[in-house]
């Protein structure tokens, strides 16, 4: 999958960066006061910590989901909620809003503006993934809109389209 867009806060940085989006059936949470979601979603695009670039991102809607796809050991995280997610299988389309009561509790999920030892990962605090599938499910289009806020409070956005194809 190729994710494409601008991440920054006052000078936008271009990226064009390959990821890997995986979704899965329903992860039951604990302590979520929104509910349980009726699927659970992660996008993931290089890794933020190790390797910081511009458009690098983790963001998913349950923590487990990131022992699902191997970026955390089996057993190691609790089913955490972060975000809302609506569906329409009709329309083949998902929407996942972060929530803003629980916003910044994964703290696997982040991004990028820039690369190099002194790049910061900026932890999500508000936006959506929008998603719409293939009549036959074997591609996937959509867009990535969020905002995280830095430590002087700034406003420092994520904003992205995706394509791609099942693999």
């Amino acid at each position: 999958m190729t994710v494409d867009g601008q991440v920054g806060r006052t000078s936008l940085t271009h990226f064009h960066i390959n990821g890997k989006l995986y979704v899965s059936a329903n992860i039951p949470t604990i302590l979520t006061p929104n509910g349980d979601n009726p699927r659970d979603c992660i996008l993931y695009c290089g890794n933020p910590l190790l390797a910081p670039a511009a458009g690098v991102i983790w963001v998913s809607s349950n923590a487990k989901l990131f022992e699902t796809v191997n970026l955390a050991n089996l057993g190691s995280l609790l089913p955490l909620d972060d975000c809302l997610v609506n569906i329409d299988d009709l329309a083949g389309t998902l929407q996942m809003q972060l929530s803003a009561t629980e916003a910044l509790q994964l703290l696997q999920n982040g991004f990028n503006s820039s690369g190099g030892i002194l790049a910061t990962i900026y932890r999500p605090k508000t936006g959506s993934i929008s998603l719409t599938f293939s009549q036959d499910g074997q591609s996937v289009s959509g867009s990535v809109n969020i905002v995280a806020v830095d430590i002087l409070n700034r406003n420092v956005t994520y904003s992205a389209t995706i394509t791609g194809t099942r693999s």
